[in-house]
């Protein structure tokens, strides 16, 4: 869900978007596991319903996951994907999104990262080559020492300015932050600024 906000604010006032991938849970085994290992089971339906109803305003699907996967791959081909193949990096994003959210596949499995290669165009012979990729597994560690550095615990979480949101907020929070922090906060909001 943070993407489409985060896209859309972009969109709208002008702003480029940066984003840094990271593990929420690096200690989650290759094979996943059970969700309510971290959550009591009343705590993930209620989230499961909170983005759901969020998401229903941006044509956006949840469904309820029972296993938490191992996002370390998955993460790291994005990385590869951000250095070898930039064109394809919004596509990735997107894809790996639905593959984990909308359609509850575990994207922890690398038959699930060559699929969503192959949907994107790219051979998916390179995936291989892409986890190993030793540019990218710097770019991966960078990202976790940056947000360890900024006390990020969960995602998404915005950076913009000194404005720090977290969470899957509604979108007026968010271009409420960014309004903020572009020092538009009493402008008229249906005067976009150009940066």
């Amino acid at each position: 869900m943070g993407k489409v906000l985060a896209d859309r604010l972009g969109s709208e006032l002008n702003i480029p978007i940066e984003w840094l991938n990271i593990e929420i849970h690096p200690d989650t085994p290759p094979q996943g596991r059970s969700i309510q290992e971290l959550f009591p089971p009343h705590m993930v339906q209620g989230m499961y319903d909170n983005l759901n109803q969020m998401g229903t305003t941006l044509g956006l699907k949840f469904v309820a996951q029972d296993r938490l996967s191992n996002s370390q791959s998955a993460i790291l081909l994005g990385e590869y994907i951000h250095l070898h193949h930039p064109e394809q990096e919004n596509g990735y994003h997107d894809a790996v999104f639905k593959a984990y959210f909308s359609e509850g596949k575990d994207i922890g499995q690398r038959e699930i990262l060559s699929d969503l290669l192959q949907e994107l165009g790219i051979d998916p012979l390179v995936l291989p080559t892409a986890l190993n990729d030793i540019a990218a597994q710097t770019r991966m560690q960078e990202n976790a020492q940056t947000a360890l550095d900024n006390r990020v615990t969960g995602t998404p979480t915005f950076f913009i300015g000194s404005e720090r949101v977290v969470g899957a907020q509604p979108y007026p929070s968010l271009l409420a932050a960014a309004r903020r922090a572009l020092g538009l906060e009493g402008a008229d909001p249906n005067v976009l600024p150009i940066l």
